[in-house]
């Protein structure tokens, strides 16, 4: 079959889990929420600059998220991820800072999707970030 990119029913039509559309009504669709807290930035870039990036890139963070809680519905939590960024404005490093997610899939991902990451050039050298993503889901 051909792969989807919704939610919805029909050829390829990704669901939400239990109670998704297609469900006859039995339970509302559930609603994803990967909020960004607030980042530390100890560098040569200030904090919009990484803003920037990383919602730029949100989608591929939510992507990380919604692939793991098709198969644990109850999936919320925090993700700190630190990484440095060097003087290219590439990211070098990307780790686990601290999580309550308990999901090494999604964390393991997320610090993926930063590696790929590109930020304007520091200027004077190396940038650490300590960023939080707070993910969660409503309804159902």
């Amino acid at each position: 079959g051909k792969l989807g990119t919704g939610s919805g029913v029909g050829k390829g039509g990704a669901g939400t889990g239990k109670g998704g559309p297609g469900a006859r009504g039995k339970r509302a669709e559930r609603k994803i929420s990967v909020k960004r807290g607030k980042p530390k930035v100890n560098g040569y870039l200030s904090p919009e600059q990484i803003n920037r990036v990383v919602r730029a890139n949100q989608a591929a963070v939510r992507y990380c998220y919604e692939t793991e809680v098709q198969r644990q519905p109850n999936l919320k939590g925090r993700v700190e991820i630190s990484w440095r960024i060097g003087l290219s404005g590439t990211v070098s490093t990307s780790r686990v800072a601290s999580s309550s997610l308990k999901s090494s899939r999604v964390e393991g991902c997320i610090v993926r999707q930063v590696r790929r990451w590109r930020f304007p050039k520091p200027d004077g050298g190396e940038v650490r970030v300590t960023y939080p993503f707070i993910f969660g889901v409503q309804g159902g």
